[in-house]
């Protein structure tokens, strides 16, 4: 219960800090945690208590949702102590207002916010951890919804893919760090760039081909230069557009694990 509470503040507090679609997505991972905190606290936890077997796919969620909470912490503690206070507070306000069960976004400066976007640091991949967070809570509601007939794990495990997905889009490993870069769009399907004056929508020069099965223990992500292709490959790897993801940059795509494969860091071709 306290790593939800936990979770539901610091995902609130960073909802304030991002804008766009990574905001919007932190925000609504903050309120599938803090709905489902409402509801363990009452006639949910209850119900799955008695659910034979829940107990290591319950373990599996609190393990991967500390593991989340964790890399937050951990971030923000490399902040500087104005910094931390400043999303202490955001994150306790959160807090407030579940107890309240109201969830309001709470207000960060814009000065303070762009301060923390930009050394914001974590040690761990966040795409990653969310993706496992979202992999637990769908098995946990695999698990209780035939008995409880409840979407909150559900719901919690939609919002994660949400934050892992967004989160991909910006992500770049600085130091030993990875941090989210707005400057960054390694997901955009076109790029726009300028060629001979004429601002014109062009190819990304990086692609992540997807193993077609999960049969081999060796299957990853790739990540190869555009068009430049190992054939020895192409029967694993499908070039059509769901199993062939674009990146703008080879960094980008070598951090950014796939929903399928969370567990197996994408390497090149080579």
């Amino acid at each position: 219960m306290q790593n939800l509470l936990s979770s539901t503040g610091l995902t609130g507090a960073l909802g304030s800090v991002f804008s766009g679609a990574i905001g919007n997505a932190l925000n609504g991972l903050s309120n599938a945690l803090g709905n489902a905190v409402s509801k363990i606290a009452g006639d949910l936890g209850a119900a799955i208590s008695g659910i034979p077997g829940i107990g290591p796919i319950f373990d599996g969620f609190t393990k991967s949702l500390g593991a989340f909470t964790n890399n937050l912490n951990g971030a923000i503690k490399g902040l500087p102590p104005e910094l931390q206070n400043v999303l202490a507070n955001a994150a306790f306000n959160v807090g407030a207002n579940l107890v309240g069960r109201v969830l309001n976004k709470p207000r960060i400066s814009l000065r303070d916010s762009k301060r923390i976007r930009n050394n914001l640091g974590y040690a761990e991949n966040p795409v990653a951890l969310a993706n496992n967070l979202a992999n637990s809570a769908d098995a946990l509601n695999r698990k209780t919804y035939a008995t409880t007939g409840d979407r909150a794990f559900a719901d919690v495990a939609s919002q994660a893919k949400k934050v892992a997905k967004k989160f991909g889009t910006k992500l770049v490993k600085k130091n030993s760090l990875y941090y989210v870069d707005n400057n960054v769009y390694g997901d955009a399907g076109n790029v726009k760039q300028v060629v001979d004056g004429q601002l014109r929508i062009v190819g990304p020069n990086v692609k992540q081909s997807i193993p077609q099965s999960k049969s081999d223990s060796q299957d990853v992500p790739i990540c190869h230069t555009h068009p430049d292709y190992i054939r020895e490959h192409s029967e694993y790897y499908s070039r059509n557009s769901v199993n062939f993801i674009p990146f703008n940059d080879l960094q980008t795509c070598l951090i950014t694990f796939n929903n399928d494969f969370p567990d197996r860091e994408p390497r090149t071709a080579n």
